[in-house]
């Protein structure tokens, strides 16, 4: 089994035991909040649009598919109850809300808004209650703000206020670390961007996961109602949900950019662009809509839902023909795609039974396509690490082929062919350089006298010599045999005279290590800014010309103390 193939079984595994605890710990919920609350499920008085419905179980009336104007009446003896701090909880889906008690509005949401025919939040709605209210007349009035908003009445509970505000963020506890994990992870990738900024193609990808992590997020947060913590505006919830929704499916595409635009098939291209450009004017269009109220944000789902579609299609479409093509194929790209339309096929199933069939309709539409996004970024972060692994294995192959290619392998040192292109950039440089040249005296002695192990150990001891005193102003060079130059880029701030005290220091020290080397160096040098220098070659070549001047008197000098 390929590392990859394990990888994605491993991945399987974590999401499937992931998912396990998440339904085993909202079982558990579920009996705990039996216990706790109060649910005002049964003697409820119902009128809907003016019929009236006597005596009935919250939990098994169906209102019919309530749209836009639609208004409902519901009325209920408040039950007795020992809270000593009690808040009643009610849900109201794109409704404005009215609360009564024995006649008189206590509480009051979006009325205003309704009659304006704008935009009317939905969510929890928490009114506190007081120990004296018990045996009181309670009268919730619904204004219907939006077509197909519900059938089902959510029932509505009464609890101690510490548990019903907690309720929620109990209940999803394991969501809610998981979501903020999301965003703090999306915020992050968004602050290494900058290392990536030269990467086009992994910069894209990376924007894609972190605006992608930041937008499921924020998408979750609202659908499972957890943005309550963090604002009470249910006005914010909405927008900030829709928003969301309908910007997703971009980073989808955006993702795969490389592979629809950079791959030569024109036709792959084309669709590409095209269906880009009706997801960002979609995008666009929605919000515009909104601001202007010809057309609000729940309403434009359907469309939303036929992107979806079409984006789907067109990811498959794309990995099946690389698939077809032998092109490389992002296996997490496959995993990742498979589950986001397995959760999408069942948002889209529920949201149509929940809007538009009273019969067989939940109480209240849960959004699951925040999970399936949720896996599908976490395959994208998958593959873009994958990505990044196997471009660190191909720089370090070009890092190795390019050593061999540009170091000379006994000395350590730059080569003759890194050499002549270290005189190319020298004469494109605008800064006034120098070329150092050495010939390395004895080699051939200390060859034939103690063997050529000795004599490479001679030269790599004096191209360490090279590193260390020149290294850093410069780069030591072996041109071949015992002949070596070093190029300084620029000799500003550089102090030759105690550089080459240095060198005639570390030959010494050599010396002193090795008595039966007798070490010694020729050397000459030659600066740009001389007299007849015109290009950096000239230049090297004056330099060699002053060290092999140098190598004839140290001979001379060597033969009269012979004698």
């Amino acid at each position: 089994m390929t590392l990859s193939i394990k990888r994605m079984v491993l991945f399987i595994l974590f999401v499937t035991v992931l998912f396990g605890l998440g339904f085993y710990f909202t079982e558990k919920q579920a009996d705990r909040k039996k216990e706790e609350f109060t649910f005002l499920d049964s003697g409820w008085d119902i009128t809907v649009n003016g019929q009236i419905y006597e005596d009935q179980d919250l939990y098994e009336f169906n209102a019919g598919i309530m749209g836009k104007g639609d208004e409902l009446t519901l009325g209920c003896i408040i039950p007795d109850f020992s809270y000593t701090q009690p808040v009643l909880r009610l849900y109201a889906g794109y409704s404005a809300v009215e609360i009564m008690l024995d006649g008189k509005v206590v509480y009051s949401y979006g009325v205003d808004r309704y009659h304006e025919n704008k935009l009317i939040g939905y969510g929890y709605h928490y009114y506190p209650f007081s120990p004296r209210m018990k045996g009181n007349r309670l009268t919730i009035k619904l204004y219907v703000g939006e077509d197909n908003a519900f059938s089902r009445i959510e029932t509505p509970m009464i609890g101690q206020a510490s548990d019903v505000y907690n309720d929620l963020l109990y209940s999803h506890r394991i969501a809610f670390g998981l979501i903020i994990f999301i965003i703090i992870f999306g915020i992050l990738m968004l602050s290494v961007i900058q290392f990536f900024v030269k990467q086009r193609i992994r910069l894209i990808k990376l924007i894609a996961i972190s605006v992608g992590c930041l937008l499921i997020g924020l998408l979750a947060l609202c659908n499972l109602d957890l943005i309550s913590y963090f604002t009470d505006d249910l006005l914010v919830k909405v927008y900030v949900e829709y928003i969301s929704l309908y910007m997703t499916p971009v980073l989808f595409l955006l993702y795969i950019f490389d592979k629809c635009t950079l791959s030569g098939n024109k036709k792959r291209t084309f669709f590409y662009n095209l269906l880009m450009a009706m997801l960002l004017s979609f995008a666009v269009s929605s919000i515009v809509l909104q601001l202007t109220n010809s057309m609000h944000l729940p309403a434009l789902i359907r469309s939303c839902h036929l992107l979806f579609g079409l984006v789907m299609v067109f990811l498959f479409y794309v990995l099946f023909d690389d698939i077809i093509k032998k092109n490389s194929i992002n296996y997490y790209i496959i995993i990742g795609i498979t589950i986001l339309m397995i959760f999408g096929i069942h948002d889209v199933a529920e949201y149509y039974l929940y809007r538009f069939s009273h019969e067989h309709s939940p109480f209240r539409y849960h959004n699951t396509i925040h999970i399936g996004v949720f896996v599908f970024i976490i395959c994208m972060m998958l593959d873009f690490t994958d990505g990044i692994l196997k471009a660190l294995y191909e720089n370090a192959k070009v890092d190795i082929y390019e050593k061999m290619a540009y170091i000379d392998q006994l000395s350590n040192l730059a080569n003759r062919r890194r050499y002549e292109l270290l005189l190319d950039e020298l004469d494109r440089s605008d800064k006034e350089y120098a070329i150092i040249g050495f010939d390395l005296n004895y080699l051939k002695e200390v060859n034939d006298s103690l063997g050529h192990d000795e004599g490479d150990k001679y030269i790599k001891e004096f191209s360490g010599v090279l590193t260390r005193v020149f290294g850093r102003y410069g780069t030591p060079c072996r041109i071949g045999g015992d002949e070596f130059d070093v190029v300084i880029p620029d000799i500003k701030d550089v102090d030759f005279k105690a550089l080459f005290n240095i060198l005639e220091d570390e030959i010494i020290r050599l010396n002193n290590i090795y008595d039966e080397w007798n070490m010694s160096v020729a050397y000459g040098m030659c600066y740009s800014y001389e007299e007849g220098v015109n290009n950096a070659r000239n230049a090297m070549s004056i330099a060699d010309a002053r060290m092999y001047e140098k190598k004839h008197e140290m001979k001379e000098d060597n033969a009269l103390n012979n004698a």
